[in-house]
């Protein structure tokens, strides 16, 4: 998350990182975050856009400002991160970062493998990140 969070203000440069707590378990416990978090944090702070942590966090979102009568994407842009298919269930559809998890996990399995077997080698995986544009951050106005 932090390697994430560093991504976000080196891309961002200009504009302010909020972080966000790790999400509840429970979808309703999310909701009520979010509903104070609009309120408290989103609105007062000026922001116009969230990168989430995971679609999961983005839909959420989406559906708390949607219900609070806050446009997406005219007035408020939401990207996610893991492109999964719910994604585009949403009247809005998600913007999101793809990755591919099936190279992730073999990358991961070698390493752990290479570690039982005794390698010492230190192994750096890099696998790129493709944002897939969709509706959620299609501005075409600013709130004032």
């Amino acid at each position: 998350c932090q390697r994430r969070l560093d991504g976000f203000r080196q891309g961002c440069p200009e504009g302010e990182v909020l972080l966000l707590k790790s999400p509840a378990a429970e979808i309703s416990v999310m909701e009520e975050e979010y509903r104070s978090l609009i309120h408290e944090a989103l609105i007062p702070g000026g922001f116009d856009s969230v990168i989430a942590l995971n679609d999961l966090t983005a839909l959420v979102l989406m559906n708390q400002l949607l219900a609070e009568n806050i446009r997406i994407p005219q007035e408020f842009g939401v990207v996610g991160c893991d492109d999964l298919a719910i994604g585009l269930c949403h009247p809005v559809k998600l913007t999101t970062l793809h990755y591919d998890r099936k190279a992730i996990a073999e990358s991961a399995l070698k390493m752990l493998l290479d570690k039982i077997a005794g390698k010492p080698d230190i192994i750096r995986m890099d696998h790129p990140v493709t944002l897939i544009s969709r509706a959620s951050t299609a501005k075409t106005e600013r709130k004032s």
